[in-house]
C-alpha cells in the first residue's frame, strides 16, 4: 500500500534525482528543478508538496498552493496545482492517481473555488489524460495558451527610465494596480522569503504606470536541457551562432541549465505599445543572466506587441482551472512560481 504524504528532507536527493528520470513530455526534453531545501523548508505553509512511496521509493508527486487572487476587482482564494508525476516503471498509475486526487480534495480549503495549472502544448499524452473526464479526476477546464518568451540579452545601454525600489513601495504598488487583472497574486512580504529579486517602477509624466520584479532563478528553479533530437543536438553549435547573429537567445547544451531572469508581477495602466517597449528595452539592460523570459496569455496585448517587435524563442503552455469553469476578462501571467 502507498498514500500521498508531505515530503520529507529526508527524501529530498531521491526526489531531485526522480525528476532526471522523468523529463517532461515536449518536442524538446527539459527538466524543471528547484531547490528543494529553500522552496519548501520557508515559512509559506500554503506551499505543500506531496510525494507517494512504496518500500521507501518514490513512485509519484504533486504540488498544490492556496493563495489569495483579484478576480473581477475582488479578493478570492484559488490554488496552483503542479508537479504532477508518476514516475516511470511504476506499475500504478490510474491508482496512483486516484490517491493523489482523494488527498488533494480531502486538503482543499473550502474557500479555494479552484486551482488552475499547465501543461506544455504538445504534451499530448498529458492533455489526453486530463481532458478524458476519467470519473476520479475532478473536471479540467481549458481556458487559453500560455507563451512564455525567452529574450536574448543583448541590449546593455541603460536609460535609467525605470526605478529600483524597497520592497514596501513595490508590494503597495503592485496590489493597487493589480486590481484590474484576473488571477493576479496579491502579494505580501513573506512571497518573496529566500528569493533573489529586485523591484522596479516606471514613471511617465510623473505618474506610475507599471511596476515590475525581476527574478534571477539560476541558483533557485530552473530548466535544463535533457534530450535534443539527434539533428538538434548536432548541429546546436552552427544554430546558436545563427540565433545570437540574428538577435534570438541561444540555446543550451544538453545537461547545461539556463541562465535565466523571470520578468514577473508585470502589472501596469494606461500603457501604450511604446512603453511596453521602452520597458522591455530597459530590462535587457539590467539582467545579469544571458537571457530573461516572460509569459502572456495568447492574443492578449502585451502578447501582441512582444510578437510584432521583438525576436524570442517560445515555449507555449494550455492553461486550465481544476473543478470550476471560469471566464479571464483580464488575464495576468505572473512568470513564475515563487
Amino acid at each position: 500500500m502507498y498514500n500521498f504524504e508531505k515530503i520529507a528532507q529526508k527524501d529530498y536527493s531521491q526526489y531531485e534525482s526522480l525528476l532526471d528520470f522523468c523529463p517532461i513530455n515536449s518536442k524538446i526534453s527539459y527538466v524543471l528543478k528547484r531547490r528543494l531545501n529553500n522552496f519548501l523548508c520557508n515559512k509559506l505553509t500554503n506551499r505543500n508538496l506531496f510525494v507517494a512511496k512504496k518500500e521507501e521509493k518514490i513512485i509519484g508527486s504533486f504540488l498544490m498552493t492556496e493563495e489569495e487572487y483579484f478576480f473581477n476587482g475582488e479578493v478570492i482564494n484559488s490554488g496552483y496545482l503542479g508537479m504532477l508525476r508518476i514516475f516511470k516503471n511504476s506499475k500504478h498509475n490510474f491508482s496512483l492517481l486516484k490517491k493523489g486526487y482523494e488527498k488533494l480534495i480531502d486538503l482543499k480549503n473550502n474557500k479555494t473555488k479552484f486551482f488552475y495549472t499547465v501543461i506544455s502544448s504538445d504534451n499530448e499524452e498529458g492533455k489526453r489524460l486530463l481532458e478524458a473526464n476519467l470519473k476520479f479526476i475532478p473536471k479540467y477546464n481549458y481556458v487559453n495558451n500560455i507563451t512564455t518568451f525567452c529574450f536574448s540579452n543583448k541590449n546593455k545601454k541603460s536609460s535609467s527610465i525605470v526605478e529600483e525600489i524597497k520592497i514596501e513601495e513595490f508590494i503597495l504598488n503592485y496590489n493597487a494596480l493589480a486590481k484590474k487583472f484576473d488571477l493576479a497574486l496579491v502579494l505580501k512580504k513573506e512571497c518573496f522569503y529566500n528569493v533573489n529579486v529586485k523591484f522596479f517602477k516606471y514613471m511617465k509624466n510623473g505618474t506610475l504606470c507599471s511596476v515590475f520584479a525581476l527574478l534571477n532563478v539560476s541558483d533557485e528553479s530552473n530548466i535544463y536541457a535533457k534530450h535534443y533530437h539527434k539533428w538538434l543536438n548536432f548541429s546546436l553549435p552552427l544554430l546558436n551562432k545563427l540565433l545570437y547573429l540574428f538577435g534570438y537567445p541561444k540555446l543550451p547544451k544538453e545537461g547545461d541549465f539556463l541562465s535565466n531572469t523571470f520578468l514577473s508581477f508585470f502589472v501596469y495602466k494606461n500603457l501604450i505599445e511604446n512603453d511596453f517597449l521602452v520597458i522591455f528595452n530597459e530590462v535587457q539592460s539590467l539582467i545579469e543572466t544571458d537571457n530573461f523570459s516572460f509569459s502572456a496569455f495568447n492574443n492578449t496585448e502585451i502578447y501582441n506587441v512582444i510578437n510584432k517587435n521583438y525576436k524570442t524563442l517560445k515555449m507555449e503552455s494550455c492553461y486550465y482551472t481544476v473543478f470550476d469553469k471560469i471566464e479571464l476578462k483580464n488575464p495576468i501571467v505572473e512568470g513564475v512560481l515563487l
